[in-house]
Order: structure tokens, then sequence, then C-alpha cells
């Protein structure tokens, strides 16, 4: 009798143990008083759209999974707390058998949502935030007025934009997460901070990967100041910009952008920085803007990048400079080595009135143009230029080509050579055609203080 006893108590106990292990709580509708989706009660089903209500908090354990049943999602005008572990994350997926992008979804935050605060050393204390998180197979997150703190997350294979910022999200923080396989028919289909979006968004550390859109901006888009530093921005598809493209005043820094389809960076202006960047194998052949292989830029100082091997469909393989407002070019300490332009420009294509240009310091070797100006080619004069202790080199003419009426001074470069007889068959300019302008070469840099140059430039990128 005892034996049966213990036999029927054992099933009992492995049935109430499965039945918890297999707990399926379904949930919709408003949340109005704080609430906590607990991992006991784990997998979670949404079968309606759940709305935390303005005043309440949603926290939801280490470990939850969540799944939306299609066109159900998940509004936020309250607070959301979704913190899980590097063990234990919490995942936000379709409930479909067979899941697809867009499913489901977004994660929308709303402007009365409580924004995220942290320290002066960027850890979170308060407010809305997705951490350890998985995010896959909807229509990403998105923020309308509310700062968020978005850490350590997957966000991949979803049917929008894996991030959207609108109407005054500054200051939030996008730190050490997976964005990828996202598709969007708009901007940015990695991460998107649109018109309004909010300034001093800071986006950094961040691995954004195999994101495609139809329009401009493959990986990141931003039309307000953002920080972009420290990211891998790799793989990624985009009309003209596959890379980064960015606004007004906006940095980009110590970031890997290689292998997009489309232009590394595309964007700024002369408060924009883009410096100590690895900016390689970027291919604009097909894009409708196909200017620019490397960097398109109408202003941002552009110092200690390295440019090598990206393809223009049009002109500037390397960086195109194309502005028309009053502020001054630089361009210093860049490696730009190996970029093609099926037209012209093969590494630096000037496109510039009325302005100053500094170009310095830079080391500028086997970049290729179709039609003409393998290194540099300049087409509209510009209000003073200088361009001296570079090192130019090609391997055929033409280096320079001056496509201007405007003289331009080139003194005080190395071109592979002090022989004046290579370095004239190496530019083109009044002598070959009286109608454009002069590149006045004289006096040649030496061997040594070209050497020099380099040097500057490899340890100001190490």
């Amino acid at each position: 009798m005892k034996r049966y006893l213990s036999i029927i108590l054992i099933c009992f106990v492995f049935l109430f143990s499965t039945q918890s292990l297999f707990a399926d709580t379904q949930v919709g509708g408003n949340i109005s008083d704080d609430t906590t989706w607990t991992l006991s009660n784990s997998p979670y089903t949404v079968t309606s759209t759940v709305q935390i209500l303005e005043g309440a908090k949603l926290t939801i354990e280490p470990g939850v999974e969540i799944s939306f049943n299609q066109s159900t999602s998940l509004t936020i005008g309250g607070e959301l707390n979704a913190i899980g572990t590097d063990i234990e994350v919490i995942l936000f997926t379709s409930n479909l058998g067979t899941p697809s992008a867009g499913d489901w979804g977004p994660i929308k935050f709303v402007d009365t949502a409580i924004s995220a605060t942290y320290n002066s050393t960027q850890q979170y204390t308060d407010g809305c935030i997705i951490k350890n998180c998985i995010v896959e197979y909807g229509m990403g997150i998105s923020s309308t007025g509310t700062s968020l703190y978005i850490s350590d997350n997957v966000i991949n294979n979803n049917g929008n934009n894996g991030l959207i910022f609108n109407n005054n999200c500054s200051n939030s923080i996008v730190l050490n997460n997976h964005i990828t396989n996202n598709v969007s028919t708009q901007k940015g289909a990695g991460i998107l901070i649109s018109s309004g979006g909010g300034n001093d968004i800071l986006i950094k550390e961040n691995i954004i990967k195999y994101n495609s859109t139809s329009d401009t901006g493959g990986g990141i888009t931003t039309y307000e100041h953002a920080v972009i530093e420290n990211n891998i921005v790799s793989d990624n598809i985009g009309n003209s910009a596959g890379g980064i493209q960015i606004a007004e005043s906006s940095n980009v820094n110590n970031n890997q952008i290689a292998n997009n389809i489309g232009c590394g960076i595309m964007g700024g202006d002369h408060q924009s920085i883009i410096s100590n960047n690895y900016i390689a194998e970027n291919d604009n052949s097909s894009g409708d803007w196909n200017d620019g292989g490397g960097i398109v830029s109408r202003g941002a100082k552009i110092i200690n990048n390295q440019i090598i091997n990206n393809i223009s469909g049009g002109y500037g393989g390397g960086i195109y400079l194309w502005s028309y407002d009053s502020s001054t070019i630089i361009i210093e300490n860049n490696s730009i080595l190996g970029n093609q332009a099926l037209e012209n420009g093969g590494g630096l294509f000037i496109r510039i009135q009325s302005q100053d240009v500094s170009i310095k310091n830079n080391k500028l070797n086997g970049n290729t143009a179709s039609v003409n100006g393998n290194e540099i080619y300049i087409w509209e004069n510009c209000l003073s230029f200088q361009a001296s202790n570079n090192n130019i080199k090609c391997a055929s003419a033409y280096c320079i080509y001056n496509d201007s009426s405007d003289s331009f001074d080139f003194s005080n470069n190395y071109w592979g050579t002090t022989d004046t007889s290579i370095i004239d068959q190496q530019i083109y300019d009044y002598y070959d055609d009286i109608t454009k302008g002069k590149v006045i070469y004289d006096p040649i840099a030496s061997p040594l203080k070209a050497l020099s140059s380099i040097l500057m430039i490899l340890l100001s990128t190490d």
C-alpha cells in the first residue's frame, strides 16, 4: 500500500512541476497597476495588444519568454523595466509556428513613458530600459518623445527598422547591442533617428550588420546630432548610403565601417567630425546617388581615418567633398588607399565653392579613376586652398586633375619622386589646357619629410 501511495505522490509531483515548467500565461489589454511578469509564469502569450498606462510599471524578470500573436504589440505609456542577464535573457518573439519579420509589434514607447536616466559613467539608474533581451520577428523598437536605455540586446529579423527614435528622445543610449538582419523600406534599417528625434543620442559599441533598406542608411541614419563611436557597421545594404548617414553636427569616431552596399559614411557639415574610423570595401557603384565610395561629406572634418578599397560608381572613390557654405574644409592625417571611381577622382573628388580647404599629412596612393584624376580631381573653385605634407603617388597619369580655372597650392608634398619631369606628367592643369588653373607644387617635400608624415598617420590610427 505504501508503495502505491509513493508512486501516486511521485506522479502528482511530476505533473505539478511539469505544469509549472510549461506554464502558458495569456495576456492582453491595459496594465493600470504595477505588474511583474515572472519566470514561474513564463512563457507569456500576447493575445491582444498590451498597453502600459501612464503611472503603471511593467517589470519583466530574467528568462521570461513573451510570444506575440500576429498584429499584436506592446505599447508603453508608463514604464517598462525589462532587464535580463547574460544567461537568462528575456525573449520577445512571434507566436507563429513559422515566424517571419514583421509578425508582431513594435515595442512602442509614447511620450508619457518614463525617460531613462543614467549616471556620469553611463550606467543606468531609472526609467525605461531594455537590457539583455532578444527582440525578433516583429517591427523593432520605437520611441516617440521618451529617452531610452537600450543595452546588450539582440535586435534582429524585424520587418521594420531595428530602432526608431522620433520627437525628442534626446540623451538616449544605445550600447553594446547586436542589431542585425532588419529589413525596412525607410531610412536607417538598423537605427533611425528621425527629424526631431532628439539630440545627443549615443550609439556606442554596437554590432550593426546585415540590415537592408531600399532607402538610404542601411546601418544607421540620423537627422539629429548623434555621437556614433566604437561600432562595427558592416555588410548592410542601402541606396547610396550603405553604412551610416549622418545629419549636421554629428560625430562619427573609432568605428569599423566595411563591406556595405552604398557608401561608408554620407552627410555631416562643418560642425561634424569623422575621425579614427576604418572605412573599407564599401561599394557605392549602383545607388541612385553613386558618388563617394568611402565618405560623402558636406564639410565635416575628416581626420585620422583609414579609407581603403572603396568603390564609387561616379565621382570620389575614397572621399567626395561637396559643399557651398563658408566653413573651412579640413582633411588631415588620413590614409586614402586603393579606392576606385568609375568616373573622376579615385582618391578625392573636390566640388567646393567659396571655402577654405586644408588637405594636410595624408597618404594618397594606389587610387584609380576610370576617367580622370586618379588621386585628386578638383572640379570647382575654392576661396583658398592648401595641400601640404601629403604623400601623393600614383602609377599612371593623371594624379592630380585640375578642372577649374583657379590655381591651387600643392607645395611641400612628396610625389614618390623629386624629378619634376615625372611630376609634370602626373598633373593636368594650365600647361595642358590654358582655360584651367595651375597646380603649383614647388617646393617639393623630401622623402624623409614624407616618411615622417606617414609615421604620424600610423601612430594616430593605432
